[in-house]
């Protein structure tokens, strides 16, 4: 049974082009600073919020975590923030923010700033800091997104390429300005080392084949061989040849927002000296089961989907949405028996 939904969404188009111009890029090294940061404004594709228990477990001189513990009845946090075990900075209400300073397990002096956010009566921690420089002339920026203190977890960290806001996973290959590079990434994220990629090419295009009343904001696709990740919400883009899905979207609309992935998607195929480009977005339609005994019919929210055109999952609309309105009509006569709501 399907449903329109029409929140954020609307229709596509598809378009190819290809010729890709022959580089000659040479090998590359950076060397990356950390920036905390108390506004987070990031698109990541996995945002993680890891429990706090007894601490915050990045290690330091010290040990393997920050100490940290519930403070009284309040919901308030204690929070060891230099490394000596003894608790030194409070966190109390809904939010917060601090940053942890010692020495790292080498000597240096390190540090790793830290939001919190209150969750059943308990804490949650995120990472609030990056890895910062530039390779090749390009801005690039590394983020813990698991949140144990490691900058070089391909796929599981994120990284941003160049100007914005929202990530992709932290990649094996990168685009610096039409060029590929093959990277190194050292587990504190502070070196990158790159050598040029010298496999088949091909670009992959998702921004002109989507229509909707929102803007794409993010648009994250991965390669079946695990080694890249790209943030491809702008225009072509140059990719390794080869077949991608969609890990991660974010589509928006002044305070409106909604996530997508893969849902049902095709993989995406890149075939060398070609643009791959795709129809999706609306018109999104829900999908369904039900059950119903006597006059009684039976939806369970969990079983409630919405797909784009191409098959594309949308979910954790933001605010939440009102439910969608159903209508229960009898087979032979067409007549309207029941609507309903979740809620209601």
């Amino acid at each position: 049974m399907r449903v329109a939904q029409s929140t954020l969404l609307g229709l596509g188009v598809l378009g190819l082009s290809a010729g890709l111009a022959a580089q000659e890029p040479s090998e590359l090294t950076a060397e990356l600073s950390y920036k905390a940061l108390k506004k987070w404004s990031f698109n990541l594709p996995n945002e993680t919020w890891s429990d706090v228990k007894s601490g915050i477990p990045i290690a330091h001189q010290n040990g393997d975590s920050f100490e940290a513990h519930m403070d009284g009845l309040a919901l308030a946090l204690a929070v060891d923030t230099d490394g000596d075990g003894r608790t030194d900075k409070t966190v109390k209400g809904a939010k917060g923010y601090l940053v942890l300073r010692a020495k790292d397990k080498a000597g240096e002096t390190m540090q790793y700033a830290v939001r919190f956010q209150a969750k059943d009566k308990a804490y949650q921690f995120a990472t609030s800091g990056v890895m910062r420089g530039k390779l090749n002339g390009v801005a690039i920026m590394l983020i813990d997104q698991n949140n144990n203190g490691l900058y070089n977890e391909i796929g599981v960290d994120a990284m941003i390429v160049g100007k914005g806001d929202s990530a992709s996973f932290l990649s094996r290959i990168v685009n610096l300005d039409d060029e590929l590079f093959e990277i190194t990434v050292s587990a504190d994220g502070k070196k990158i080392e790159a050598t040029p990629f010298t496999g088949d090419v091909g670009k992959i295009d998702l921004e002109s084949g989507f229509r909707a009343s929102g803007k794409l904001v993010s648009a994250v696709v991965n390669s079946s061989d695990g080694k890249s990740s790209f943030e491809i919400s702008s225009g072509e883009t140059v990719v390794p040849a080869g077949d991608y899905t969609l890990a991660f979207g974010l589509v928006s609309k002044a305070n409106e927002s909604v996530n997508v992935r893969h849902g049902k998607m095709k993989t995406l195929t890149v075939d060398a000296g070609r643009t791959t480009s795709q129809k999706w977005g609306s018109e999104v339609m829900a999908d369904f089961t039900f059950g119903h005994s006597g006059e009684n019919v039976t939806i369970e929210p969990s079983a409630l989907k919405y797909y784009g055109q191409s098959g594309e999952e949308y979910y954790a609309f933001q605010p939440m949405a009102k439910s969608p309105k159903f209508f229960v009509f009898d087979e032979r006569t067409e007549k309207l028996l029941k609507t309903g709501r979740f809620g209601t």
